[in-house]
């Protein structure tokens, strides 16, 4: 429902809730470190805007360039995953993320990466309508012993979200928006980016 209220030079535009709408946030102020993070609500859930970046004892910038964390967050283990918000501030739920995923609409990224960001022709129509500013920030993978390496890859074609759920993990990966479940990852020395949330009411 829409309706105008017309004072002399003045024109007001209120337009009734919707869940279908972002609605822009006040700015998050981490006292921890100072860092600042734009939020936007998302169905009324508020949802950092940014990755988060604060430096916990296990996280780490991607290929180890500050410049990465600067842009794409750090990349954090599982274990530090789970004090790493702010007080206040929680990682997602997989209900969380289903909400999200229903907004932007038949699975697909486009209503939440940013435009000319992501490789590939599936990120093409990219818009980020909902504001929430995903960027292709890669991972760490640990492959154990038998593959006798440890790799950062995936920056510029996918991004990876801890949930609260050790067996899931949230993809962004060729416009494609999905949550994962491939085992106990907290016990494979994955490291992933960080998107917090809270209740809109708060903070």
């Amino acid at each position: 429902m829409r309706f105008f209220l017309l004072f002399p030079s003045l024109l007001f535009l209120s337009i009734s809730p919707s869940n279908s709408l972002p609605v822009p946030g006040t700015e998050l102020l981490d006292s921890r470190d100072g860092q600042s993070y734009p939020t936007v609500e998302l169905a009324g859930t508020k949802w950092m805007a940014r990755n988060l970046n604060f430096s916990a004892p296990e996280s780490e910038c991607y290929d180890n360039r500050a410049e990465h964390c600067e842009k794409y967050g750090r990349l954090y283990s599982h274990n530090d995953a789970q004090t790493a918000c702010p007080e206040g501030w929680r990682l997602p739920t997989y209900e969380d993320w289903k909400a999200v995923k229903k907004l932007a609409g038949n699975g697909k990224a486009d209503a939440l990466t940013v435009p000319d960001e992501w490789y590939g022709k599936d990120f093409a129509k990219a818009d980020n309508r909902l504001g929430l500013d995903l960027l292709p920030g890669g991972r760490k993978d640990d492959h154990g012993a038998s593959f006798r390496t440890t790799l950062f890859g995936e920056m510029g074609i996918s991004a990876s979200y801890w949930l609260d759920d050790p067996e899931y993990h949230w993809h962004i990966r060729w416009g494609k928006n999905q949550a994962h479940k491939h085992g106990p990852i907290a016990e494979q020395g994955r490291k992933f980016s960080i998107r917090c949330v809270c209740e809109g009411t708060k903070n």
